[in-house]
């Protein structure tokens, strides 16, 4: 399950943002933008951004909400 930044960083790679884009829209550096999404494609064993993006969609991570909410909803 990805955490709540990644799942940000998966919603912008969706949306093909530059990464000075994205880092704005998250409040943070474009470095500290770029090692979220180095974990990230790490964690997934994506070799590059849209194979990171396809593998997160195979997982359904995406459109995943964190388990707290999932259990919180009726």
């Amino acid at each position: 399950m990805p955490s709540a930044i990644e799942r940000e960083i998966l919603t912008m790679l969706r949306e093909a943002d530059k990464d000075e884009t994205a880092a704005r829209r998250l409040g943070v550096s474009v470095r500290t933008y770029r090692k979220h999404l180095a974990t990230l494609m790490r964690r997934l064993g994506a070799a590059n951004r849209v194979e990171a993006a396809l593998l997160a969609h195979e997982k359904g991570w995406p459109n995943q909400r964190p388990a707290r909410e999932r259990d919180l909803r009726p």
